[in-house]
């Protein structure tokens, strides 16, 4: 169970992010990050790292 529910964590993303001013937008899926990414052509990905497990994890993903 998450601490906030989906649209809060959308808005704090916001937030942070102040998307409008650089050309970003927030969006969520239930399909793998790896599909998504690739049906909308996305070419960069912010994700958040929880530990240093997370950050092993991701340098061994491959996005091509």
């Amino acid at each position: 169970k998450t601490m906030f529910d989906l649209e809060t964590r959308i808005n704090l993303i916001k937030k942070q992010l102040d998307y409008e001013k650089i050309n970003a937008n927030v969006e969520t899926t239930s399909d793998l990050l790896i599909n998504y990414a690739k049906e909308q052509h996305i070419k960069i990905l912010i994700r958040g790292l929880r530990n240093s497990n997370d950050y092993i994890y991701e340098q061994n993903l491959e996005f091509n």
